[in-house]
């Protein structure tokens, strides 16, 4: 102040009768949490702050930084030290101190007058200038936050500098673009030395107590650091509410400002935004000859920065948005900005909302979205199988798809075009339709998070046993092709695995009602020879049957109507008819009991139990080559003179 004190400048006299003293960083009542550690996160992001404050000021892209971090993390003792090495380097332009507990702290209405009251004592030349506004006009510190900060720091800000320094100095650094270009983000520059870049360090914007107040104040500043008006950079803190994220979201600012979290994500961001360079710069190269038009410079710092934001260290997010957006044939610029614009409900912002989020946008751009689920809920209904069924039938996911659902490879190929990046390799072929990984299934799986791409796998399953029982009833060809036999193969050994998770619809239970047993049973177990392995497929296929009753039985009163002939081939039994080539014929009733169910005792007692009773009949005598069979319902007088099964142990 020219050595004068404040006393001698009515105008600041009256300026220090609005501002909040304790919302300065070195303020006598600023106490620092006594549980704050300097842990090595925090350490490291003090350090690159401070960088950050030294670096070449028309070289930075990003003037403002948003630390975020949970209660107690150590947001305000940060930036009271980052305060602190601006004020020894001489590059601090104020601090402001939010507070619930003080009046003055808890709003912004002190907030210019503070701040313009700190600048007067570190920028030369800026006492006589604000003490005039001031005194010319009092009112002004009754007027909006934004008049107040173009009357009491912008504008007296401009005018210091202007006499400070010279004509060319001020028109390169406050009129940009007047400097010479050297690229579209670099210039020459030549500017005065004298002219100090400075730090205006904001913290606790969540300890407002109007959350109307920052909207305007956040303008303020984003529009301040994007005009480049001043040597300006800007350090905000607060929790990450809601609300912030919302108004940091908003493109005025959010194409000046970095987000930086103060938690363990921090190193992992830092990671995150080197391989988004990395890996979007090898994608340019990839397509520069095939996709013309993308931008020399993409993708721009913008971008880049709010990919990070949106990744918060979540390396499954970066993987997404690099595989989806390098796909070949796609336009990169146009999938990245499709990418930027899927944002999850404020409420909910976390990293793995984001994923969804991505997940959602780009499954629900795709145009034939009711077949695409189709594809996709048949294949969540494979994972189970896969490490048992396509050794024993050769089935793969691919041949599942074309051949058991008959969907043409062609339609295939050009539903799933658009979603190569929810598979395994760069292509959903190469991988055999195995998902890339774990959290597409379950985001598919769960409606709250996948909304209209929602895959209810019972419904999947109900289909699909439909289709089992329809190929099952269906007549034979009499001379099948290879993917029919297939096809039968896969009904006959899954019909039940899709039934017992289906979820019950009518259709499905007018299908099993339809379904005739003994056919298939005699169909499966005894088509051509017999005393070969068809106890123990008798005793499978009996025990599946029963599954099948029980998980119906609960569903409703017309189920358990339905599938009566289910419990009556289980608990009675059923009549094995033997014909011999001779002509020869015996009918060879076989009665069961439910306890071998109740207990669920294994179907090696069932395979005993069929071979006593069929020992005890004539068949014994005859070669097992010669004999034909067929199973059909008991007769109502064979149910009480036939013998009970028993154990045999």
């Amino acid at each position: 102040m020219s050595g004068k004190a404040l006393e001698d400048y009515p105008g600041l006299v009256e300026l220090r009768r609005h501002t909040a003293p304790s919302a300065l960083y070195d303020a006598v009542s600023w106490v620092p949490r006594p549980n704050f550690h300097h842990s090595a996160v925090s350490q490291r992001i003090l350090a690159d702050l401070e960088v950050w404050t030294k670096s070449a000021f028309e070289s930075d892209d990003f003037t403002m930084r948003w630390l975020h971090g949970t209660e107690e993390s150590g947001k305000s003792v940060l930036a009271q030290e980052l305060a602190k090495a601006c004020a020894k380097a001489d590059s601090l332009a104020g601090t402001f101190f939010f507070s619930n507990f003080d009046a003055k702290r808890n709003t912004c209405q002190c907030i210019c007058a503070t701040i313009a009251l700190q600048m007067v004592s570190f920028i030369p030349g800026l006492c006589p200038i604000v003490d005039g506004v001031v005194s010319k006009n009092p009112s002004v510190l009754a007027t909006s936050l934004e008049c107040q900060f173009e009357e009491l720091v912008t504008k007296p800000w401009l005018q210091a500098l202007e006499a400070s320094n010279s004509d060319a100095a001020f028109e390169d650094v406050y009129n940009p673009s007047k400097r010479l270009k050297t690229s579209e983000t670099g210039y020459v520059t030549g500017a005065s030395p004298s002219i100090n870049t400075r730090t205006l360090i904001l913290d606790g914007l969540d300890e407002c107590a109007s959350t109307d107040e920052l909207g305007p104040l956040l303008s303020v500043l984003s529009e301040t650091i994007q005009k480049r008006v001043l040597p300006l950079r800007i350090l905000v803190t607060s929790r990450q509410e809601p609300y912030i994220i919302s108004m940091l979201r908003k493109p005025c600012t959010r194409n000046v400002c970095r987000w930086i979290p103060l938690d363990d994500t921090y190193q992992a961001s830092c990671e995150v935004r080197a391989l988004v360079q990395a890996h979007l710069g090898r994608i340019v190269q990839q397509h520069s000859r095939s996709v013309p038009n993308i931008p020399r410079l993409w993708p721009s710092p913008e971008q880049i920065e709010i990919l990070v934001q949106k990744a918060s260290g979540n390396f499954s997010y970066l993987a997404m948005v690099v595989k989806y957006v390098g796909e070949d044939g796609a336009a990169p610029a146009d999938r990245l900005d499709l990418v930027l614009e899927a944002n999850p409900d404020v409420e909910e912002v976390s990293p793995s909302t984001m994923l969804d989020a991505l997940y959602r946008h780009i499954l629900l751009s795709q145009k034939n979205l009711p077949l695409l689920l189709q594809i996709l809920g048949a294949l969540i209904t494979q994972d189970i199988l896969d490490e048992n069924f396509q050794d024993r039938w050769k089935l793969s996911r691919l041949s599942f798809i074309t051949d058991f659902l008959q969907i043409p490879f062609e339609t295939l190929a050009e539903v799933l075009s658009g979603i190569h990046c929810f598979f395994r390799d760069s292509s959903p072929f190469e991988s055999d339709l195995h998902f890339g990984n774990e959290s597409i299934p379950d985001f598919l799986r769960s409606q709250k998070r996948s909304r209209n791409g929602f895959v209810e796998v019972e419904v999947h399953h109900d289909s699909l046993a439909q289709l089992c029982l329809e190929i099952l009833t269906a007549k034979p060809p009499s001379q099948p092709q290879l993917s029919l036999c297939t096809r039968y193969e896969y009904a006959y050994h899954h019909w039940v695995y899709h039934s017992m998770y289906a979820k019950g619809t009518p259709q499905l239970l007018m299908s099993l009602e339809a379904f005739d047993v003994y056919a298939m049973a005699t169909r499966r177990v005894w088509g051509v020879n017999w005393w070969g392995c068809e106890l123990q497929t008798l005793a499978e296929f009996l025990s599946n049957i029963y599954q099948v009753w029980l998980r119906f039985l609960s569903i409703s009163p017309k189920g358990q109507r339905l599938l009566q002939h289910f419990y009556a081939f289980c608990a009675f039994g059923f009549l094995l008819t033997v014909r011999c080539k001779d002509g020869q014929a015996e009918e060879v009733p076989v009665s069961l009991t439910s306890k071998f169910y109740e207990d669920h005792m294994p179907k090696f007692y069932l395979e005993c139990h069929l071979l006593s009773e069929l020992a005890l009949s004539t068949i014994r005598s005859v070669p097992p080559h010669s004999i034909e069979a067929g199973i059909s319902p008991l007769k109502p007088k064979q149910h009480s003179g036939i013998v009970k099964m028993k154990w045999l142990r």
